[in-house]
């Protein structure tokens, strides 16, 4: 089985195409997809050194809503659609009558993080929501490389394809362990270094438990932002450890 090849720029442009009232004016939907896209061996290549460059870069990566002095560090994979959701709405507020799909909430997201860290962030109230590193890996392997999910494979150009799909769930374990740090995809890289920009900077973050969603509940409150049931059953997790062979062998 092979994945069909996937074209990553126009799938972004005809998201935010949809969404242009809401993105910051600094962007605009992109016109068309790049030359590259019909060459599949020059955009693998160019992929790889595009995301080997971006790994070198060492970004922050938050949403700020000024006018309540508020910012959100962003972490993949732990309720960050939701917390992003609720953030956009307070970023722009006429985005709380309109209905979106997780992936164009995603993409504004995207549109609107931030990446410097100004002094005057010290004195903002920073927050962010971290997840069971079991339960956010699984979570990644099921939406992203597991036969039966309907996302579309973004993984085909990822340092030269070494994570193809179909990929078994303890050969994806064992083929990312050897990814360094440095260059692991933001879906699977250590949640601890998305904090690191801003422990440098002396910046303070406050950290939620995913698995703790009232303390979350509770510092949200005075800002008015009200989060779905973000945790995950034991019961559930039990099943999807089976389903995926989860081991002691593959936890090490």
């Amino acid at each position: 089985w092979r994945a069909e090849p996937f074209d990553f720029y126009e799938w972004r442009k005809s998201n935010l195409l949809e969404l242009g009232h809401f993105l910051p004016r600094s962007i605009s939907p992109p016109s068309s997809s790049p030359w590259f896209i019909r060459y599949p061996v020059v955009a693998n290549l160019i992929g790889t050194a595009a995301f080997v460059k971006r790994a070198y870069q060492k970004k922050a990566g938050h949403l700020v809503a000024t006018n309540q002095k508020l910012f959100y560090v962003r972490i993949p994979k732990a309720a960050s659609t939701s917390v992003s959701s609720e953030m956009l709405n307070l970023i722009t507020p006429n985005l709380k009558n309109e209905s979106f799909n997780s992936t164009q909430i995603n993409f504004l997201a995207d549109a609107w993080l931030q990446t410097s860290l100004p002094d005057q962030l010290k004195t903002f109230t920073g927050f962010t929501v971290v997840r069971n590193p079991v339960d956010r890996i699984i979570s990644v392997y099921r939406d992203f490389f597991s036969t039966d999910t309907n996302k579309p494979f973004i993984y085909q150009n990822y340092l030269g394809g070494i994570l193809p799909r179909p990929l078994s769930f303890d050969e994806f374990i064992a083929r990312i362990s050897r990814i360094p740090d440095r260059f692991k995809d933001q879906h699977f890289k250590p949640q601890y270094l998305f904090l690191k920009p801003y422990q440098q900077k002396r910046i303070n973050v406050s950290v939620f438990k995913l698995e703790e969603p009232e303390r979350l509940q509770e510092f949200l409150h005075p800002f008015n932002l009200a989060l779905p049931h973000l945790n995950k059953s034991p019961e559930t997790m039990a099943v999807e450890f089976r389903v995926y062979g989860y081991d002691q062998k593959t936890a090490r």
